[in-house]
């Protein structure tokens, strides 16, 4: 029997198909561990772009280091945000336990959002009047309350943050301008209470 061009093609969807569905699929075990590991390896960067933090969550690594205040710090960690959604939408859910899918759902969404607010250039007034990440001037108040002072090498770092504050101060000074140059500076009645 001679095949017709459609009937071949039929075939060979059939088979295609077939073969497809004899492929193994990931398992939920690798899923969880790529998984993990993302969140991991998102974690490790987070601590070494934000090494005051990493202090205050008792990972010294990074303690003679104060961190990039720049715009150019800002464009790095969204690039990093949108690598990791990409990483963390190719991993599928489904069959994740309860907390694990808890866990990928929530990332997914942070990372988005993130992603999705960056354009509205936020970053652009680092300066508020309290609450977390207040700034460059309650990291730098708050600096020795979180820096731990039991060995010499605690208070070299110390003395090695306290030497790159004039290059956060310039750096935070750029990131000002941008947003005056943008638009974007906070209402006068909140910016009188930034401490001076």
């Amino acid at each position: 029997m001679r095949f017709t061009f459609p009937a071949r093609f039929t075939v060979l969807l059939a088979s295609a198909s077939a073969f497809i569905a004899a492929q193994p699929a990931s398992s939920v075990a690798s899923r969880i561990a790529a998984q993990n590991a993302l969140f991991d390896d998102a974690w490790q960067a987070f601590l070494q772009m934000n090494p005051v933090q990493g202090t205050n969550v008792g990972d010294y690594r990074y303690n003679d280091q104060l961190g990039d205040y720049s715009l150019a710090a800002s464009e790095k960690r969204h690039q990093r945000d949108l690598a990791d959604l990409a990483r963390i939408k190719a991993i599928h859910p489904s069959g994740f336990p309860e907390q694990d899918q808890i866990s990928h759902d929530l990332f997914l969404r942070q990372l988005q959002e993130r992603v999705d607010d960056y354009d509205l250039k936020e970053f652009e007034m680092p300066l508020v009047a309290s609450g977390g990440g207040g700034g460059i001037h309650v990291t730098l108040a708050d600096l020795p309350n979180a820096m731990p002072f039991d060995s010499v090498k605690h208070y070299e770092d110390y003395i090695s943050r306290l030497h790159q504050i004039p290059r956060a101060f310039l750096e935070t000074e750029e990131v000002l301008r941008a947003g005056v140059n943008d638009h974007l500076v906070p209402v006068r009645f909140i910016a009188e209470k930034v401490p001076g």
